[in-house]
């Protein structure tokens, strides 16, 4: 399986942050490296979410197989996911930890719990 470094997709991260708190979801999302992992997953990666769109594509109600995209919000979820959540020994990761790239959008979609 693949893998990515936390770095790659936030390059902002200091060397060791929290990562269930807010000030992860503040770092800039590296796009690149984002639309890098959604054509790993066949799931594209929006860079904004649609603010008054009246598609429910993105909404938490859409099953996933119906999701046509995914956000930051969803990524940064993944990596928690991905680290154990609540587990982590401090609650801190380090940015050049390693993450796996989902082989589908099942896969990923299934990580996070939607």
């Amino acid at each position: 399986m693949k893998r990515m470094k936390i770095e790659d997709v936030f390059p902002e991260m200091p060397e060791r942050m929290g990562l269930a708190g807010k000030q992860f979801y503040a770092l800039t999302v590296n796009v690149d490296a984002a639309r890098q992992l959604g054509r790993q997953m066949d799931l594209p990666f929006a860079e904004q979410d649609p603010d008054g769109n009246v598609c429910m594509a993105g909404a938490e109600e859409v099953l996933p197989a119906y999701r046509m995209t995914f956000n930051k919000r969803d990524l940064v979820e993944y990596i928690y996911a991905c680290f154990g959540g609540d587990g982590l020994p401090d609650g801190m990761v380090e940015r050049d930890w390693e993450f796996p790239v989902p082989e589908s959008a099942e896969d990923f979609w299934r990580r996070i719990g939607k």
